[in-house]
């Protein structure tokens, strides 16, 4: 059964900066490498957060 199993879908959202007067969208890859980076665009004032998180909960996941 497991190997009929599907990959969790990732969410990576896109994000808005505000560059002087003009509005840049921000479009992030469809990757883990994204997500973190989608993470990290919308989370930045809190990034020791998001790391004391991931080394809390790295053991959980398998890397490939």
């Amino acid at each position: 059964m497991i190997n009929n199993k599907r990959p969790r879908r990732l969410t990576v959202q896109p994000d808005v900066k505000l560059n002087g007067d003009k509005v840049e969208y921000v479009k992030f890859e469809n990757t883990v490498y994204g997500q973190i980076d989608s993470a990290l665009s919308h989370y930045s004032e809190n990034v020791e957060d998001i790391i004391e998180q991931w080394e809390s909960n790295n053991q959980e996941f398998r890397y490939c």
